[in-house]
């Protein structure tokens, strides 16, 4: 039966955003298709900064920045069953059509991608059921409010 699992509430600060990916690549799993995780929150609110600690600690050693003009940036990985990061900015899509030209449905199809959507809202109608939803929310200027859920 479809549900829905928290993974994890609480108040970061910045300092804290390494030890918060760390502890969310902890409880992936392996899967017959992507990991996809959806980064909801408003613009500043740290959903980049929370990509570029989940692609150091993958491993990654390129400087990871958001894709907002080229729509999707791939990277190598190092993890146990994952071999690629693809991030993607949704923002300036129009639906669900936009990211199926650029390949989407192959990058799901694989158990061997992570793909972290910012702005997931803009592309819904093809995102999978079974997804990592992350809500970053501003409290402070130093201060976010996480929360992740996981939808199987």
């Amino acid at each position: 039966m479809a549900g829905i699992l928290n993974v994890m509430k609480r108040l970061i600060k910045k300092e804290d955003i390494d030890n918060v990916a760390k502890e969310l690549l902890s409880v992936l799993k392996p899967s017959k298709t992507a990991t996809v995780m959806l980064l909801e929150g408003d613009l500043g609110a740290g959903k980049t900064t929370l990509v570029q600690a989940i692609a150091k600690a993958l491993g990654v050693m390129e400087s990871v920045v958001s894709p907002t003009f080229v729509i999707q940036k791939r990277y190598s990985v190092n993890h146990e069953f994952l071999k690629s990061l693809i991030h993607i900015d949704a923002y300036r899509l129009a639906s669900g059509k936009d990211i199926e030209k650029l390949g989407w449905s192959d990058w799901v199809k694989s158990s061997q991608n992570i793909i972290i959507v910012e702005w997931p809202s803009l592309i819904e109608e093809v995102i999978p059921s079974s997804v990592y939803r992350v809500s970053i929310d501003h409290v402070d200027e130093e201060t976010r409010n996480i929360k992740i859920t996981h939808e199987d």
